[in-house]
């Protein structure tokens, strides 16, 4: 039997962003895939706090404090606990079973390594911007998974009641297209502002959007 297609959201340990969980299981409950959550644990975090000349920043009184594994072991614990939760949550909420994996290791390397061929990857660490209405965006590369990220995008602006903007190298007839190359996708995303991003996986935006977009970024 073929394994059900799953969606799958990525958050690094330290930055963990709910929107992006709930996007994946309104995608989830949709299009009937499965829910599984991975949450990676920065080993270059882990190994810098082996050495005593590591510090950090306290975010509440900004006084410098060394950097200690067991500190860092007790708030990434109650982080993952915190996943948990949500989980917990959405699963009794929309009926939606999902599951929780947790590697140590790079955050993108490890996303990629845990996602099957034809399940949506979500990438749940990002920088927040002020809250406004923003649009969905898809680049549009014309590769062989250009359209099923039209197609995802589309399908999310109409559940989320946003505007969907196009973006891309090859011009799209009909509907909100922009030309741009890499470099101006980006910088269109920081002067628009984004509620998703929907890239393809085969795209050489594809492990370049996670680290830049202050927003959810869906690979198909």
């Amino acid at each position: 039997m073929t394994a059900k297609l799953g969606v799958l959201v990525a958050f690094d340990l330290f930055s963990l962003r709910r929107p992006a969980l709930e996007f994946g299981a309104r995608i989830a409950v949709r299009e009937g895939r499965r829910l599984s959550v991975l949450v990676v644990e920065n080993i270059e975090l882990w190994h810098a706090a082996s050495l005593p000349w590591a510090r950090e920043i306290d975010r509440l009184c900004g006084q410098v404090l060394p950097l200690e594994a067991s500190r860092l072991e007790a708030l990434g614990q109650r982080k993952i606990a915190q996943v948990r939760r949500w989980l917990v949550e959405i699963e009794t909420r929309l009926a939606l079973p999902g599951g929780l994996e947790i590697r140590r290791g790079r955050y993108l390397e490890e996303a990629y390594a845990t996602v099957r061929e034809g399940d949506l990857l979500i990438f749940g660490a990002y920088r927040e911007r002020v809250a406004g209405a923003s649009p969905i965006w898809v680049w549009y590369d014309g590769g062989p998974l250009a359209e099923r990220a039209l197609a995802v995008g589309r399908e999310l602006a109409r559940e989320e009641g946003s505007r969907l903007v196009l973006a891309g190298p090859v011009a799209l007839p009909g509907g909100e297209f922009i030309a741009a190359d890499a470099e101006g996708f980006l910088d269109l995303l920081e002067r628009q502002g984004c509620s998703a991003v929907v890239c393809p996986r085969t795209s050489s935006l594809a492990k370049i959007l996670p680290l830049k977009a202050r927003c959810p970024v869906i690979l198909v």
